[in-house]
């Protein structure tokens, strides 16, 4: 293929939207390894094979880690629909988390993280980056199946009471640079598939 020098490539802080200020430290006074059973109830997602599920309008959250792990779109009952939580890989590169303010169903590769209490979104990816960062001590020959994740801790600000801070969390998620537009994104009508379906916090 010849150039074509009649394209232009746009300078990327021209597409990039505005950034906030942040400060140049945040000093959490006290922190504590938080069991992820503590913060959620995990659950493997229902689905095995993709390609045996009719075509629809909900996405499918897989393992994969392009598209927030979304593989294709299907048709499944509102019982097997989540929203506004984050998903974990077992397989591919396991512990690779994902938020989804979206409804979407889950193959069987992901764990669920049902919420225990109403987390905050500066939480939810507060503990998304936490295990992220973490997927280092995981490979394909060391699957991040349920039970094991199940025994994974995260450090997590609390405060006088034991409890995690989320006051704190929120004063470090939205000193990075682009928060106040990611937030106003993941909570705009615009972010979600059906907004009328809210979060199956007791899947059957």
């Amino acid at each position: 293929i010849e150039y074509d020098g009649s394209i232009v490539v746009p300078d990327v802080k021209d597409v990039l939207p505005p950034k906030n200020k942040t400060q140049k430290t945040m000093i959490i006074d006290h922190s504590k390894p938080v069991r992820i059973t503590q913060m959620f109830d995990l659950y493997s997602g229902d689905y095995h094979k993709a390609s045996a599920l009719p075509n629809g309008e909900v996405p499918l959250v897989s393992c994969g880690d392009l598209d927030n792990g979304i593989t294709r779109y299907v048709d499944v009952p509102k019982r097997k629909q989540f929203q506004y939580t984050i998903t974990i890989a077992y397989n591919g590169q396991p512990l690779t988390t994902k938020y989804h303010p979206y409804v979407f169903a889950a193959k069987d590769d992901v764990a669920v993280c049902i919420p225990k209490q109403k987390w905050r979104l500066s939480t939810l990816i507060y503990i998304q980056y936490m295990l992220n960062r973490e997927r280092w001590r995981y490979s394909f020959g060391r699957k991040c199946f349920r039970e094991k994740l199940e025994r994974v801790f995260i450090n997590m600000p609390v405060n006088k009471h034991g409890t995690v801070d989320e006051d704190a969390i929120e004063g470090i998620v939205s000193n990075t640079s682009y928060w106040h537009y990611y937030k106003s994104v993941a909570q705009s009508d615009d972010a979600l598939i059906s907004p009328q379906t809210t979060l199956n916090l007791f899947p059957t």
